[in-house]
C-alpha cells in the first residue's frame, strides 16, 4: 500500500483506516507501507527524484517477492 499526500505523514492514516477494513474482511495485506509525503517535492513533471525513486523501486521489488509467495500453492493442512 502506498499514502501519498502533500502534507508531512503521506496518508498514514487513510493507509492505517484501509488496512483495518481490509483486515476486518480477512484479507492479507503486505506489512510494508510506504507514505510518500510533500508530494510536490518529490515529482519533477512526470518523472519521481531519488532518492525518492529508488525507494520506490525496492518497495515493489519486495512487494513482488512477496506476492510471488502469498501465490503458491495451498497445502490442505492450511486449509481451515
Amino acid at each position: 500500500m502506498v499514502g501519498v499526500s502533500d502534507g508531512r505523514a503521506g496518508n498514514l492514516r487513510g493507509m492505517e483506516h484501509l488496512t483495518g477494513m481490509f483486515n476486518y474482511l480477512k484479507m492479507t495485506v503486505y506489512h510494508n507501507k510506504l507514505p510518500i509525503s510533500s508530494v510536490k517535492s518529490v515529482l519533477h513533471g512526470n518523472v519521481i527524484m531519488e532518492p525518492s525513486a529508488g525507494v520506490l523501486r525496492n518497495f515493489v521489488d519486495e512487494f513482488l517477492e512477496w506476492a510471488n509467495i502469498m501465490s503458491g500453492p495451498i497445502r490442505s493442512t492450511d486449509r481451515q
